[in-house]
């Protein structure tokens, strides 16, 4: 089977609760900011709402990749990690690509050609499969989700190797494996804006049936167990927020005014939903604003005689809420 070569995919989870318009808008922010159009990919499990199909009518180039059925609807942080490993090999087996990225429906993608940010770091240094806000917990669980702490307690301080049931026996396994290679408990990368190499999601896809029995677990962060996954694989974790990074990522809020956002280069934010200052609305209005401006800048003079300037603000049609 020939497989189709593409640069970046771009993936998003789409849950029953998402809103059809705001998705939208995520996907129109993508197309808008990738010089070479990406293959974009809705991971589906809004269940019987079928959400995904909704927008494929809209967007009629996304690809729709459902979650099991049987675990649709089932609120898991480990089926969550699993459905991630299961798309990196729905990715690998229909695509040979240089970066895959993930979005949750609460980031946004603010400037341009984020994928070559991390396609170059990826070149670079080809030990790092993953890209993101790398960050360390040394108490090894989310403060704003309390819910694991015991959990990863209960993981750091006792020798819970021990296989009380498959989930467990499953995580003991990985995290064994992912300690041997460099792991450390309560390191992450942040899961809302992700980037992963094609080696990484290559050895995720080839490992994929090792992360199934982690489905029906719950306690721990997803996006703990992604990271483990990287390591699970021996590749390394990198940062892509601090200094010149592309991003800028919160757990709550976003890190600047959208102005600033657009001034400082940052070109992936999060997250838009549950701000301070501003409302979700707001935020994706100022960048759809952003995005028309410069469309009707480049139609204006010509996308070949006179492209617009790499994060350069338009002069007029972006309202500024600073």
């Amino acid at each position: 089977m020939d497989l189709r070569r593409v640069k970046a995919i771009f993936y998003l989870p789409l849950g029953s609760k998402d809103r059809v318009d705001y998705v939208c808008d995520s996907i129109e922010a993508i197309y808008h900011h990738s010089q070479v159009r990406p293959v974009v990919i809705l991971l589906d499990d809004s269940g019987t709402a079928q959400l995904g199909n909704e927008i494929k009518s809209i967007h009629t180039d996304v690809v729709v990749f459902p979650s099991e059925a049987r675990w649709q609807g089932k609120g898991l942080s480990g089926r969550h990690a699993y459905e991630t490993a299961r798309l990196h090999n729905f990715a690998v087996e229909n695509y040979v690509f240089d970066v895959i990225v993930r979005l949750d429906t609460d980031a946004l993608i603010t400037g341009d050609n984020i994928e070559d940010d991390f396609i170059d770091v990826f070149n670079a240094h080809p030990q790092i499969g993953v890209l993101g806000r790398h960050w360390f917990n040394s108490l090894g669980y989310r403060i704003h989700r309390g819910a694991g702490e015991s959990f990863i307690r209960r993981l750091n301080l006792l020798p819970y190797r021990i296989v009380m049931f498959r989930q467990v026996g499953a995580l003991n396994r990985i995290v064994k494996r992912a300690e041997q290679n460099g792991y450390i408990p309560g390191e992450l990368v942040i899961g809302c804006v992700t980037a992963y190499s094609y080696e990484c999601a290559f050895r995720i896809s080839a490992f994929h049936s090792h992360f199934k029995h982690l489905r029906g677990l719950r306690g721990i962060a997803e996006d703990y167990l992604t990271t483990m996954f990287v390591k699970y694989v021996n590749m390394e974790l990198g940062e892509a927020e601090e200094g010149s990074g592309p991003l800028a990522v919160q757990l709550r809020g976003i890190t600047f005014s959208p102005a600033e956002t657009i001034e400082r280069g940052k070109k992936a934010i999060h997250s838009i939903k549950n701000d301070e200052q501003y409302t979700q609305d707001e935020i994706r209005t100022y960048f759809a604003n952003f995005r028309a401006a410069r469309t009707a800048e480049n139609s204006r003079y010509g996308a070949d005689k006179r492209p617009f300037a790499l994060f350069r603000k338009p002069t007029s049609g972006v309202a500024d809420l600073r």
